[in-house]
C-alpha cells in the first residue's frame, strides 16, 4: 500500500496561516484526515496488533484505581482491539512502522507536510506513537482521533 496513492494524502484538514507562527511555541491540536486511512482500519489495527514485537507497546489496565502493566501473551489483534473497546485497558503502542512499512511512509508524510508548512523547519527524529483507549472516549476527553474515536495518533 502506498499512502501517496490514497485520499488521504492531504493529512492536514484545517491548516492555518496563524499556525505557522504557533508551531513549537504552543500544543496545537490539528484536524486531520487519518481516519480516512486504510491504516487506521479495525482490519488494519488488528493485524497491527497481532503482529508487533513486544518491545513495542505498553498494555495498562485500570483496575480499581491501580494501573497494572501487562503483555498481550498468545492474544490476537482479533481479541485486544475488542477489549480495548470493552473496558478500561489502554495501549500505547510505539513505532508502528517497525511492524508494518507502511507506517513509515505515513509518517514520513506527516513530518512532510510540517517542513512543507513551517519555513525552516528540518526535522530529523520522527517518531509515530498509536494510543489506543476506549477510556479517553466515555469521559469526553478532547484528543485528537482516528477510527470512530477508538486511536489517538501522536506525533512527536
Amino acid at each position: 500500500m502506498n499512502i501517496q496513492d490514497e485520499p488521504s494524502k492531504r493529512i492536514l484538514a484545517e491548516w492555518q496561516k496563524h499556525h505557522e507562527d504557533l508551531f513549537g511555541q504552543h500544543i496545537l491540536c490539528l484536524r486531520h484526515r487519518l481516519h480516512v486511512s486504510p491504516l487506521f482500519t479495525d482490519d488494519a489495527l488488528v493485524q497491527l496488533l497481532s503482529d508487533v514485537d513486544r518491545n513495542d507497546y505498553h498494555v495498562h489496565l485500570m483496575d480499581h484505581n491501580i494501573r497494572r502493566e501487562g503483555e498481550f501473551g498468545n492474544l490476537s489483534g482479533e481479541d485486544i482491539l475488542p477489549a480495548v473497546r470493552d473496558g478500561d485497558i489502554w495501549i500505547n503502542l510505539r513505532a508502528p512502522e517497525h511492524t508494518n512499512p507502511t507506517y513509515r511512509q505515513l509518517l514520513d508524510g506527516i513530518y512532510n507536510k510540517f517542513e512543507d508548512k513551517i519555513p525552516g523547519l528540518k526535522t530529523f527524529k520522527k517518531q509515530l506513537r498509536e494510543l489506543f483507549s476506549q477510556a479517553a472516549r466515555r469521559k469526553g476527553r478532547p484528543m485528537c482521533r482516528c477510527t470512530n474515536g477508538q486511536i489517538s495518533t501522536h506525533i512527536i
